[in-house]
């Protein structure tokens, strides 16, 4: 029922929209969800982490999130399962201690779930996991907004046949 919900948000507030557009990819798609632009709607982000919070695997020990989007809806999964935040940059520091990862470092007793807000190809998360690799954690089955591809590797709340 949220779902439904959600996805009205998105079209009340034109952060849904359709047409032709040209995805980060190179994917051309008939639609375009900007995730981003949501975040700063407390109604729809509200629905957003309402939907996550079910759907993080139960072993999970620690959320982490990379890239403007992840970090924000993972900041707030992480607070409200009290679970410690692990912050993956894009790039490393060229100033101060240089750290590719802030907050929580996770040890290789940890479960990490790592979320994001929208997947197509998965280069981002597997660019966090490859960021992470060293640590020798363990990996959930990643979480996002939206999944526009066919993977069954990873969970979320909205999919190409709910907006398409």
């Amino acid at each position: 029922m949220m779902k439904h919900s959600l996805i009205n948000l998105l079209k009340k507030h034109r952060i849904l929209k359709h047409g032709n557009f040209t995805l980060r990819s190179g994917i051309t798609s008939s639609y375009y969800c900007d995730i981003k632009e949501a975040l700063g709607v407390p109604s729809i982000l509200d629905l957003i982490i309402k939907e996550f919070l079910p759907i993080i695997p139960a072993k999970t020990t620690c959320i982490v999130g990379s890239g403007y989007g992840g970090i924000t809806l993972a900041s707030l999964v992480a607070y409200k399962k009290k679970l410690p935040l692990v912050l993956v940059r894009d790039y490393m520091k060229d100033h101060g201690t240089k750290k590719v990862i802030d907050g929580y470092v996770p040890t290789k007793r940890d479960t990490v779930c790592i979320i994001d807000d929208v997947f197509t190809t998965g280069s981002s998360i597997r660019d966090t996991k490859e960021k992470l690799s060293a640590l020798h954690v363990n990996f959930t089955k990643s979480v996002v907004v939206l999944n526009r591809s066919n993977s069954k590797t990873i969970l979320s709340i909205l999919n190409n046949k709910d907006l398409a």
